[in-house]
């Protein structure tokens, strides 16, 4: 037996008690559809059962019919249950009116054939019909007959060399313009109303999955590509009806599965919850000079799973995931990412409650004659698992690992969610969306990851809570809340600097978005927030605030009597904490953490908020032990956290752990909350976490 299997077996038998039956009594669900509520929390579930979707990217276009099943078969030895197919309309349609999903003008449009073959080796499926799916090719998907109408203003030249609709390029910084210019077109809406139509029709409307053990393998169908990219790109009322515009498409010719966006680091995630559309993200390690994954990515890592599990309706899950990049159109090869990176960033984003992920791709393609583009290989190679022949490459290992976890325990992980052990306010979404400036949402979003990474390297667990689109009761599982601060001397101390994720769409149409400027508007949080705090202090919750209580008239309830001894102010202790690899000293954020967070977890102790997880650490080849809070180490390269069953009665639980160190292995003594016992705590043998490795 290999030894992460042991380790896994080991903490499942720790954290699985009884694995009692459901009881529905305890249990709130949403029934309609393949997404269901339980108890708060939203599941994927597919003929009747909860299911994690281990998915990969299929890009059947770019290989030949006659090699599908064969690339097909091997993601099912690699633990893959679910894969993701663009419907691309130029490739279906590729001349006005003459459709083809069977394959009779090329064997490779055989898309009913796949569907089938899918279906038949037990994969779901996910579709991204378009109107464009970008994906670097031929225009994006769009069909080069419509684009050379001059109601949509290419240049030729552009159009023949096969670059995206230019209007794809301005909804990476202005989504608002670019969906406003999108409705004004009516030829392009009446088109694409027809498109979906004879997907729908033709493909897809007898195959969605359906509530119970009924239906077909299709669970979800994606609205365009890369809308709502960028946290500086504000999304308002344009935006919206555009994308209702496409979903009432889709629903008018039978869709009934959910329809989502898939955004890059999406300013709120939460936003599409009264439209009933939800987010799935990207994430893509497009590294510099360092091909190796760092502790302070971490940051990143954690934030984008936070802010997809403040969906209230949708499961957190990513539908772009690569450790890598693309190689470009001036290289012959992608670059060579650290192998290491698969596995630590998958590992971390499950450990953080993530509950899907999508490999970008999983093998090497090669473009048919006429639809590549200027910016990248023709071989469209990632470095990906598997080349273009389908052999192993180093990064298929952890493929093969998450595989055989997911397998096993894909349907516990699937409704178990992270444990926290305090409510972290977000509030990005409760400030007036049109007059942030471009520095006010990267500093809020700067100081809203250090105080997560100040949280992570003191081993105390948080989960991002939205004010406007959460509702109440969501809070309400907390007995603490962190709310952050953001008023103008606040974050003046803020810098406004970071890291800004981009899509793989393509990276030279990256917007810096508006920087603009906010006036005398100030940054006060909505009446919906300030009414959602002030009522869970008033049900018994504690607000902890940092560095003092927020302006806002609602707010001064909470300055008398009763209620102003349960909220409390605690120092900005968090703003030296780095979130960028390189930039700070290892010693000095030792030293940093220990000084300025040790009397801020002592005061949470003493308040009744305990951690449930409590890691001592030790590197091999040292003597000394590390600096600790309060009985747990404080270990940079080191991330650990608890999930648990959503059903309270079902008493099981795992434990993520991930060690960064490029050469050291670690000895791990964990002490961690009996989720079978309320109030009970397990002492775990000690194990030994091989350098750059992780276990769940």
């Amino acid at each position: 037996m290999s030894r992460p299997f042991f380790l896994l077996l080991l903490f499942v038998l720790f954290f699985a008690g009884t694995l009692q039956p459901q009881n529905r009594a305890t249990v709130r669900a949403q029934t309609a559809g393949p997404v269901q509520r339980v108890n708060g929390y939203p599941q994927f579930q597919l003929h009747g059962q909860p299911f994690f979707a281990h998915s990969a990217a299929f890009f059947y276009n770019r290989l030949p019919r006659d090699e599908w099943a064969a690339s097909l078969v091997k993601l099912k030895e690699m633990g893959i249950n679910t894969v993701d197919l663009y419907i691309t309309w130029n490739w279906h349609e590729p001349e006005e009116g003459k459709l083809d999903f069977d394959g009779h003008t090329n064997p490779r449009r055989d898309l009913k054939g796949l569907m089938e073959m899918v279906s038949e080796m037990g994969f779901a499926v996910i579709v991204r019909p378009g109107p464009v799916i970008l994906n670097e090719w031929k225009n994006g998907g769009y069909p080069d007959w419509l684009l050379a109408r001059p109601e949509y203003q290419m240049n030729s030249v552009a159009r023949l060399d096969g670059h995206y609709p230019p209007l794809s390029g301005v909804s990476s910084s202005n989504s608002e313009e670019a969906s406003k210019q999108w409705m004004a077109n009516e030829t392009h809406m009446r088109y694409t109303r027809k498109w979906f139509a004879d997907v729908m029709r033709e493909v897809l409307k007898d195959r969605q999955a359906a509530p119970g053990n009924t239906g077909g393998n299709v669970i979800a169908i994606q609205l365009d590509d890369d809308q709502a990219i960028n946290r500086t790109n504000y999304n308002g009322p344009f935006f919206w009806k555009y994308m209702n515009s496409l979903a009432g498409f889709l629903r008018e010719s039978g869709a009934t599965v959910p329809v989502y966006i898939n955004p890059t680091d999406m300013r709120v995630s939460a936003a599409g919850a009264p439209h009933n559309i939800g987010a799935m993200g990207q994430w893509y390690f497009n590294f510099g000079t360092d091909a190796a994954l760092r502790w302070e990515d971490t940051a990143t890592l954690q934030f984008f799973t936070e802010t997809l599990k403040t969906q209230p309706n949708f499961p957190p899950m990513l539908i772009e995931y690569q450790a890598g990049w693309y190689g470009t159109g001036d290289d012959t090869y992608a670059k060579t990412a650290d192998p290491t990176n698969t596995l630590l960033s998958s590992r971390v984003m499950i450990g953080h409650g993530l509950r899907g992920l999508n490999y970008f791709p999983v093998q090497d393609t090669l473009y048919p004659a006429g639809y590549e583009v200027p910016w990248t290989n023709h071989y469209y190679t990632w470095e990906s698992a598997l080349n273009l022949a389908g052999e192993e490459r180093p990064r298929a290992a952890a493929l093969h690992r998450n595989g055989r976890l997911i397998s096993g325990m894909g349907r516990e992980l699937a409704t178990a969610h992270k444990a926290a052990d305090i409510g972290l306010v977000y509030p990005i979404s409760s400030f007036d969306q049109a007059s942030m400036t471009r520095d006010d949402v990267l500093r809020i979003s700067r100081a809203q990851l250090q105080i997560q990474q100040l949280c992570q390297l003191n081993q105390l667990s948080v989960e991002y809570l939205d004010l406007e689109f959460q509702p109440i009761e969501l809070l309400k599982r907390h007995k603490a809340l962190l709310l952050p601060t953001f008023d103008d001397e606040a974050l003046k101390k803020t810098e406004a600097k970071g890291r800004e994720e981009i899509t793989a769409a393509n990276e030279e149409r990256r917007g810096d978005g508006v920087t603009g400027r906010r006036g005398e508007k100030k940054l006060v949080l909505s009446a919906e927030a300030q009414r959602k705090l002030v009522e869970f202090v008033k049900d018994g919750g504690l607000l902890i605030c940092t560095p003092a209580l927020p302006q806002g008239e609602l707010f001064n309830a909470l300055k008398a009597e009763p209620l102003a001894s349960r909220v409390i102010a605690v120092p900005d202790f968090w703003r030296g904490i780095p979130t960028e690899p390189g930039k700070t000293n290892r010693e000095e954020v030792l030293n940093s953490v220990q000084s300025n967070s040790v009397e801020f977890i002592s005061r949470l102790s003493r308040l009744g908020i305990n951690r449930g997880l409590k890691a001592r650490v030790l590197k091999t080849g040292s003597n000394s032990p590390l600096p600790s809070s309060a009985g747990a180490t404080i270990e940079p390269d080191f991330v650990a956290t608890q999930l648990v069953a959503d059903e309270s009665n079902r008493g099981y639980g795992f434990v993520s752990l991930a060690n960064f160190d490029d050469k050291r292995a670690m000895r791990v003594s964990l002490n961690v909350a009996d989720p079978a016992s309320a109030g009970g705590r397990i002492q775990l043998p000690e194990l030994t976490l091989r350098a750059r490795d992780a276990l769940m």
